[in-house]
């Protein structure tokens, strides 16, 4: 299910990503918490899940934990990826000299 949804919210979360909050470490939480919130509204409206009411606390726990670190691993490799120049649209050194594009 990830696999259609994901890619949807990578571009929305790199269009919002410039009018977030400069550092990673807030960054990161947002996006967890995105991904939090569609999948806790979603999944039991699409019938992936039975209702959140039903859920058990560490269920519930699991949950925040696997957004929030989704998040700040998304977002430290962006800001790594930024950081070297991978995302400025700059051709990337392969091999011996031959360019390829890092998209």
């Amino acid at each position: 299910m990830r696999w259609l949804y994901g890619p949807s919210l990578g571009v929305l979360y790199a269009w919002l990503r410039p009018a977030l909050p400069p550092t990673a470490l807030l960054r990161g939480p947002l996006l967890g918490g995105g991904v939090w919130l569609f999948e806790r509204l979603s999944f039991p409206l699409l019938g992936v899940t039975h209702s959140p009411r039903t859920w058990t606390p560490t269920e519930r726990r699991l949950l925040v934990l696997q957004g929030l670190v989704f998040g700040l691993f998304t977002e430290a490799a962006l800001s790594r990826w930024q950081a070297d120049g991978l995302g400025t649209g700059h051709s990337l050194q392969v091999g011996r000299g031959s360019p390829a594009s890092p998209l």
